[in-house]
């Protein structure tokens, strides 16, 4: 069954890896995970770590290339488990993130990525 929210969104979303680092508000752990897809009003994260629906995490965001990270606070929107393929697997989930506190110079970079990635240009 798909999400049906993915059709309310107010931002276009595209997939796109990117290196991403997590931490929940107040702890020291840091969770590294990929991207599944991006827009300017956040992600998508493929992570084995479940979170709680509406809990404020901490966000670094690597674009790619030399730039600088994307750093920011989020809100988590919704989690989806990855059933496991294989018995040896662990369970996975897809965690959509609201970015918070972003800077604005940080959403425009992501919108350019988006949109070269809707035209087709690298």
């Amino acid at each position: 069954m798909m999400w049906e929210g993915i059709d309310q969104r107010k931002f276009p979303r595209v997939n796109h890896k990117c290196r991403i680092t997590v931490s929940r508000a107040g702890e020291d752990e840091m969770i590294e995970a990929d991207t599944e897809n991006i827009g300017i009003g956040g992600i998508c994260v493929v992570t084995e770590k479940k979170f709680e629906l509406f809990e404020t995490v901490s966000i670094k965001l690597q674009l790619g290339g030399d730039e600088k990270p994307v750093e920011c606070d989020g809100t988590i929107c919704w989690v989806v488990g990855r059933h496991p393929s294989a018995p040896y697997e662990e369970m996975a989930y897809d965690v959509g993130i609201e970015f918070q506190d972003i800077a604005d110079e940080d959403r425009g970079r992501i919108g350019r990525l988006v949109e070269n990635i809707l035209a087709g240009r690298p």
